[in-house]
């Protein structure tokens, strides 16, 4: 499995740089996971996001940068979805860190879930720390403002490329089904 990761961003700098370099780290510990790229989508920020990324000190290999115009972080999602190019899409917001262990988690997620079910259509979705401890996030305890009862969450899930291209309207639907506004 090749996974494309969909990251919309909009002024927030500071935060993906940790994001990105979190992504950079992964710890892959088996042959299923044949790569990955990070699609990120900049959605027409003004804070240097795009010079930044563009620099020759930002390395980021695994980083296909796209833009557009502000249109809030559902266009930029659908932006990513078009432009993937992994069988399996994992949607996380640019002011996530991930573990070292986060790719692999997923695919773990994955297997598991198709040799229960028999099929590849089912979606994992990953827990979420909400910590300001950026040098040791697992470190805090559980907190009730972990837990999510989104619908659809964006900040850590992932779905089969071949299920969100099939349908076509979930991707010109996720602006009402889990479009957000920045602020």
């Amino acid at each position: 499995m090749f996974f494309s990761i969909v990251i919309p961003t909009y002024n927030r700098k500071p935060i993906l740089e940790k994001c990105l370099t979190a992504l950079e780290d992964q710890h892959l510990a088996d042959k299923t996971i044949e790569g990955y790229e990070v699609v990120l989508v900049d959605d027409g920020s003004t804070d240097g996001t795009v010079d930044w990324l563009r620099s020759p000190t930002a390395h980021f290999p695994h980083v296909r940068l796209f833009q557009q115009n502000h249109q809030g972080p559902a266009a930029a999602r659908n932006l990513g979805v078009e432009k993937a190019i992994g069988d399996t899409i994992i949607f996380i917001d640019s002011d996530l860190v991930v573990t070292e262990s986060f790719l692999q988690a997923h695919a773990d997620a994955l297997m598991a879930g198709e040799k229960k079910l028999g099929s590849d259509r089912l979606f994992t979705y990953g827990a979420v720390i909400n910590t300001s401890n950026f040098d040791q996030p697992t470190s805090e305890p559980y907190k009730l403002t972990d837990f999510s009862a989104a619908y659809f969450a964006t900040g850590n899930v992932r779905s089969p490329a071949n299920g969100l291209i099939r349908l076509g309207c979930l991707t010109r639907a996720f602006s009402f089904t889990v479009g957000k506004t920045w602020n």
